[in-house]
């Protein structure tokens, strides 16, 4: 009834372990120290110094401390020198005049860098390195790689996250022709994905022989003796694509050919 707000959060009753929601963190203590809660037919009613606020009811409160107040006046409001936590704020419900489609989120981090979603990772070595970094910036935030560990660690998690592509693996797990099909059957339940480039010295960067999935060895009854190097899909009859690719280009290749993957 009385539109979308937030509302800061002061202090707790007793009684009951609910919080009242007042205006400003200089507001004294003393007036809702013997703060009751009332429920009703029109809502709930906020007891205080024989005062009562009606919230939920036709005419909205009409104590303003206790009304809450809008973003605009807690985060733009000029008179505002009060920096806030998660505890301190609530959303309240009610009507909106817009559509979800015009909200925006977007917000600078720095002069010159602008988030799309104002989300940062904790620079902590227990939450952000590369995957962590991917993942937000894939949000529309961006992570903070940690500190504790090399110089020459930390270059290489920044150029994980730089190299990213959307859709693209850009660390695939390489192995070797002489590699036996009882030891890719190990690797496939660690990795738990089935299929592996093949490469002269099974590692990225050498030069790619051909690529082993799960159909090409699915009826191989002889696994201890097999090697990667006699069932594989040779490079020869792989279907390929240069880099650079764009991914929807990448797509409709894999489309048209009716492979699971595709080297590039």
């Amino acid at each position: 009834p009385f539109g979308s707000s937030i509302c800061f959060l002061r202090p707790r009753i007793p009684s009951l372990g609910t919080m009242v929601a007042i205006d400003e963190r200089e507001r004294s203590r003393s007036r809702e120290r013997d703060a009751k809660l009332n429920t009703g037919k029109n809502g709930i009613k906020i007891v205080a110094n024989n005062k009562v606020v009606l919230f939920g009811g036709p005419n909205g409160g009409t104590d303003a401390p206790y009304d809450g107040s809008s973003a605009q006046d807690i985060f733009e409001g000029e008179a505002n020198r009060t920096g806030y936590t998660y505890d301190d704020l609530i959303v309240m419900p009610g009507h909106i005049n817009f559509g979800v489609h015009d909200v925006c989120c977007k917000s600078y981090l720095t002069k010159r860098i602008q988030l799309r979603t104002p989300i940062v990772s904790s620079p902590m070595d227990t939450v952000t390195e590369s995957k962590m970094a991917i993942a937000v910036a894939l949000e529309g935030g961006i992570g903070i790689i940690h500190t504790n560990m090399s110089v020459e660690d930390q270059v290489e998690e920044v150029m994980k996250v730089k190299r990213y592509k959307s859709g693209f693996i850009l660390d695939p797990i390489c192995i070797g022709p002489t590699m036996l099909l009882s030891e890719l059957d190990t690797l496939r339940a660690t990795c738990g994905f089935t299929g592996f480039p093949v490469t002269e010295n099974g590692s990225m960067g050498s030069k790619l022989l051909g690529l082993v999935t799960k159909r090409d060895t699915d009826f191989v009854t002889d696994r201890s003796t097999t090697r990667v190097g006699s069932v594989m899909t040779p490079f020869s009859e792989l279907v390929i694509a240069p880099d650079p690719v764009q991914l929807d280009t990448a797509n409709d290749i894999i489309r048209k050919s009716k492979k699971g993957k595709l080297p590039i």
